[in-house]
């Protein structure tokens, strides 16, 4: 029920001192908390709302909320990893090539207010850099606006952390192998191979395939 959790943190959010409900809270680290219910689920605004209400007030609750941001969830996803996989581009409404686009609003928060995350691993050995790439916003198709987007995203990320583009998960595959293999934007490509390290291109997986 969306429609009463947002009312519910509305009503949290006038009033700072309020404790979050119990029921929305696990211990972090043991099970999927509401961050990364709403982060893989949830609508953007809603999310935003969410890291909005708990982060303000007394500092107390701000390292509260930051614990369960860099929690892994039973597949050692943080709230991170779940919005980079389940991130599609932004539909238009018109034909217009520049109405649709990608939101990466929930992204860029969750990295403000916890940027360890994007170096962290799932239970499979994925960065959220793994999961972005082999996302729908990421894959090839007709929206420049899209391709521009992503393009611009990946080169903030790499400015950030450009060691990570030469990680490899348990299967032995870089973010380049991921974007390849799910078809990425050309210009993703193109600016990965251009920013990354000049191994990345010479790293094979577990069986022996190179990007």
């Amino acid at each position: 029920d969306w429609d009463g959790f947002r009312e519910s943190l509305l009503q949290i959010l006038e009033d700072p001192d309020t404790s979050i409900p119990e029921e929305w809270i696990v211990e972090p680290g043991s099970s999927a908390s509401i961050f990364h219910t709403t982060s893989w689920k949830g609508p953007s605004t809603l999310t935003l709302l969410l890291l909005d209400t708990t982060t303000s007030g007394s500092c107390e609750r701000s390292a509260r909320v930051k614990q369960f941001l860099i929690a892994g969830d039973g597949d050692g996803n943080t709230p991170l990893h779940l919005a980079c996989a389940n991130l599609e581009p932004c539909v238009g409404t018109t034909e217009d090539i520049f109405a649709a686009s990608i939101d990466f609003s929930v992204i860029k928060n969750l990295l403000l207010l916890a940027p360890e995350t994007l170096g962290m691993a799932n239970n499979v050995g994925d960065t959220p850099m793994h999961l972005l790439l082999a996302s729908e916003a990421f894959r090839r198709n007709d929206s420049i606006a899209v391709e521009a987007a992503a393009e611009e995203a990946i080169e903030s990320l790499m400015m950030m952390a450009k060691h990570l583009s030469v990680l490899q998960n348990d299967a032995g595959l870089t973010i380049l192998h991921v974007a390849i293999a799910n078809r990425c934007h050309e210009r993703v490509l193109v600016r990965l191979l251009n920013m990354a390290p000049d191994e990345i291109a010479t790293i094979a997986d577990k069986n022996g395939m190179l990007p």
